[in-house]
């Protein structure tokens, strides 16, 4: 299921839980479905969130003992190498 679509099916099925609707158009599983992927995204955005504040930390800190400039620098040549790491996997 895409995102996309798993919003539509809770934003309908909220409408149709405050009377706004009268049929509930989706089945259990696909509200189950739904309500699944959602959950997944919130704490894989969470966690997304989190590692951002490690990386902005750790450059702060890295930056204050080696000049902005080469933290910079060390930062992006650490990114290059993870991210050649991860296309041979």
């Amino acid at each position: 299921m895409e995102l996309k679509t798993a919003i539509e099916i809770l934003e309908y099925h909220q409408e149709w839980r405050l009377g706004k609707k009268d049929d509930m158009i989706h089945e259990p599983k696909k509200l189950t479905e739904a309500l699944d992927l959602i959950l997944s995204e919130v704490k894989r955005t969470k966690s997304m969130d989190r590692q951002k504040l490690i990386k902005q930390l750790f450059v702060g800190k890295v930056s204050d003992i080696i000049g902005f400039e080469k933290a910079i620098e060390l930062l992006k040549e650490s990114t290059v190498a993870i991210d050649e790491m991860l296309k041979s996997c």
